[in-house]
């Protein structure tokens, strides 16, 4: 019989792949990664915009992942960066109208899924 916490964990990782397979295949609709979602999700919650230091945050991620992400979606054309200041990690980061659109699409995907 399985005790509790390894249920949890077999749960947990359960969900995670599921979570993951859904990320993959709506990116891909837009020639993206799935590890590219969670941080256009996140950024489409800002529509004044946030910054890759509170993407960090939000997303519990290092500064080069949020960075590699952030600079994939700039030339995929699904982010703008606002230069404020000289300091491109302090911009306000923005998505396009494609990149609203890829988000939210993930977004319903997930909800379906829940």
């Amino acid at each position: 019989m399985l005790d509790r916490y390894e249920l949890l964990s077999s749960s947990i990782s359960s969900m995670y792949h599921d979570i993951q397979k859904i990320e993959r295949v709506e990116m891909a609709k837009f020639g993206l990664k799935g590890p590219h979602a969670q941080c256009m999700i996140a950024m489409s919650r800002f529509p004044e915009g946030v910054t890759a230091a509170q993407l960090c945050e939000i997303c519990d991620k290092d500064k080069a992942a949020i960075s590699r992400t952030v600079a994939e979606l700039e030339e995929a054309g699904m982010v703008v960066r606002e230069l404020t200041g000289g300091n491109r990690y302090r911009s306000p980061l923005k998505l396009t109208r494609q990149g609203s659109e890829a988000a939210q699409a993930v977004s319903q995907r997930a909800l379906l899924a829940v």
